[in-house]
This record gives structure tokens, sequence and C-alpha cells, in this order.
């Protein structure tokens, strides 16, 4: 899935991935069940697991944010 990691700034565990930009971004280590809708013969929704961006839940995000 993607590497093992701390967050340097609240120690949270994370999964560090990468995106297809090529560019690594940070995960919750821990997935949530949630439910994701899937089109094909008719829209059903079904429930997944699922990885928040850890930039979403760490309350020291705004150190990391990169001007553009």
């Amino acid at each position: 899935m993607g590497e093992r990691g701390q967050c340097k700034s609240c120690n949270a565990h994370v999964l560090w991935v990468e995106t297809e930009s090529g560019k690594r971004m940070p995960l919750n280590f821990e997935p949530e069940r949630r439910f994701v809708i899937e089109a094909g013969d008719g829209m059903k929704a079904k429930q997944r697991n699922t990885y928040t961006s850890h930039f979403a839940t760490c309350p020291h995000a705004g150190r990391w944010r990169k001007e553009g």
C-alpha cells in the first residue's frame, strides 16, 4: 500500500503514498469505512475502506503548506 511513517508535527502514524503527479502525500494510517458511489448498470452505494489525507486532520498542517 504505502510506506509507514510518522508525522513530524503531531507524531501520528501515517502512510506515505505517491500521487499521480509524483508527489508524496501522507494519509491517516487507519482507513475509514465510507459509502462510495459506483456507476455502472445503475448507481449503487457500497461501503469501502478509504484513507483520509493527513493534511485534513493534522492540527499542525499549516506548517507544511507551500505558498503557491
